[in-house]
């Protein structure tokens, strides 16, 4: 392992800082990392009675798009991780789930971030009325059947990773008929 040698915050904005660690590898050789420091984030695979996903169509400014994804969001400081997976789904969507099961996580992109993703399924949905965030443009929400995401999954027509993981995890933990 190489060692830890100082860091210096160099950024720091509303969802992120950016650090500049310094290492020393074995052979006594300092090297540079540039990290970006966020909140965990929770992604929440929402199915319904009919085995239907829900999806929000979403304007993602940095990408210049829309985008079909699975509710999610950021963890809050004070926030246990399940209670932000409860939360986003019903801020984006409106449902609420009377249960919510974990299915895994992955690192977003652990070359140079810290955030840690965490995928949960959702279940027994009930409807009531969206609480968006002031800031998410969130067009609509979408019920996709299950069978149909696999469909779309296996064709590249979903493009944001979260969901095609949560997707996975879900097809090969839980089998479902599909």
């Amino acid at each position: 392992m190489n060692k830890f040698i100082k860091e210096e915050e160099k950024y720091r904005g509303k969802r992120f800082s950016v650090v500049e660690k310094i290492y020393e590898n074995k052979e006594g050789h300092e090297y540079v990392r540039d990290v970006v420091v966020t909140n965990d984030a929770v992604v929440i695979l929402a199915l319904d009675d009919e085995d239907n996903v829900l999806f929000v169509r979403q304007l993602r400014e940095v990408i210049g798009k829309e985008t079909l994804e699975l509710p999610a969001g950021i963890i809050e400081d004070d926030e246990k991780i399940e209670d932000s997976a409860y939360r986003e789904l019903e801020e984006e969507t409106g449902y609420r789930a009377e249960k919510m099961e974990y299915l895994g996580y992955f690192y977003s992109s652990c070359g140079f971030c810290t955030e840690k993703v965490y995928l949960y399924l959702a279940t027994n949905l009930k409807k009531g009325k969206p609480k968006i965030d002031e800031f998410e443009v969130i067009d609509e929400v979408i019920k996709i059947p299950l069978k149909e995401c696999y469909s779309m999954l296996e064709k590249n027509e979903l493009i944001y990773a979260s969901q095609n993981i949560a997707l996975a995890l879900y097809y090969f933990q839980k089998r479902p008929k599909i």
